[in-house]
């Protein structure tokens, strides 16, 4: 489903935090599984990148105003940093484009060739 409709996006973003976020807490479980996700990928020597999807702007400006993001961010770039794996936030990156949303937190399907591409050229043409 593709909602061309801003207000009904605006709206999703609003229900889909309300919905989620008063819940939600983080916890060391979730980053010491990401440090595993680490170690397999040194121990196999595998060549990996980490994305941070896009969402619809509306629901980037709600999660930019609760700091969600960032709060994110401050815990999990310095794991990046240390173990040198690329973290590439979709939503900030200028050679990424499509504003074609299923709703506030996903993207249609016609963003999904453009998506895979993106994550593609990363994955041949970044260092490491």
């Amino acid at each position: 489903m593709w909602k061309k409709d801003f207000g009904k996006i605006q709206e999703s973003a609003r229900k889909t935090i309300g919905w989620i976020y008063p819940s939600y807490t983080p916890s060391e479980m979730q980053y010491e599984f990401y440090k595993k996700i680490f170690i397999l990928q040194r121990e196999e020597n595998l060549k990996i990148l980490f994305v941070r999807p896009g969402v619809s702007p509306p629901m980037e400006k709600v999660l930019d105003e609760l700091k969600i993001p960032e709060t994110w961010s401050q815990k999990i770039k310095p794991i990046h940093d240390d173990w040198k794996i690329p973290l590439i936030d979709m939503s900030k990156d200028p050679y990424y484009a499509c504003n074609s949303y299923a709703d506030s937190g996903h993207i249609s399907l016609d963003c999904y060739r453009p998506f895979i591409r993106f994550i593609l050229l990363h994955y041949y043409l970044d260092p490491k």
